[in-house]
């Protein structure tokens, strides 16, 4: 949807306060689109990674937790997750799914406090955790971009196999 400085997956009403009616259709939205693109396309559902950037993100993560080991990682940049998703959501275990979040400690859209949250919450029931924080704000540094690619190198490589 349109909103007056660019587009937007749903209508925020205030930090950590998105519409939740425009928020589920979102996640639906999405949901439905990855049960759509996986059974079109020659995609490997034990090698599906989303990445998302700001509203991305917080969308990026609520797909992670309710689809669980349904994707094989995230790449979450400046972010959260609603409170409402962590209490009201079905949740799956995130045993098998890898999560790369970073944010910057200058984002003056979501402060770094948020980040840290994010961090608090995820670290005790997602063992695949990298958290990063960056010199930057609301944005992603080349440093960012680089450890993102180093971290899919290194989620995809494929393994030798031992005889």
């Amino acid at each position: 949807m349109e909103s007056g400085r660019g587009f937007q997956y749903y209508t925020l009403r205030g930090l950590g306060n998105p519409d939740r009616e425009s928020f589920d259709t979102a996640i639906k939205q999405l949901k439905d689109f990855i049960a759509y693109a996986t059974d079109t396309y020659p995609i490997d559902v034990s090698k599906r990674y989303i990445l998302g950037f700001s509203q991305g993100a917080i969308l990026a993560m609520t797909l992670a937790m309710t689809l669980g080991d349904g994707l094989k990682g995230i790449i979450a940049l400046n972010g959260y997750v609603p409170e409402f998703v962590k209490h009201e959501y079905t949740l799956r275990p995130l045993s098998g799914t890898s999560l790369f979040i970073s944010h910057g400690e200058m984002d003056q859209v979501f402060p770094v406090r948020i980040a840290y949250e994010t961090e608090s919450y995820f670290r005790p029931i997602a063992p695949n955790l990298t958290f990063r924080i960056y010199p930057a704000g609301h944005g992603v540094t080349e440093e960012n971009r680089q450890d993102i690619a180093a971290w899919l190198e290194q989620e995809i490589s494929i393994k030798p196999i031992e005889e």
